[in-house]
């Protein structure tokens, strides 16, 4: 299966919510993770494709900041 990525440029920097809030954003085309007390706004009809796409960016964003750590103790 072929996902398409989202630009994470920069996201190793990112803290976990701003990193959800972009994934939910441009995967899942949910423009806020804040509670609105709405059940138009706070409720969203998503595939499970498109659930497992947004796992997956997060997974790898993460994979590469893993891997960039690793890189810099290395190199240290």
């Amino acid at each position: 299966m072929r996902v398409r990525t989202v630009n994470m440029e920069g996201a190793s920097q990112m803290k976990k919510d701003d990193l959800f809030a972009m994934v939910a954003e441009k995967k899942l085309q949910i423009k806020t993770l804040a509670t609105r007390h709405s059940d138009e706004l706070d409720f969203h009809d998503v595939s499970v494709w498109q659930v497992r796409e947004a796992f997956e960016q997060i997974w790898r964003v993460r994979e590469d900041e893993v891997r960039t750590l690793q890189k810099m103790d290395q190199d240290t």
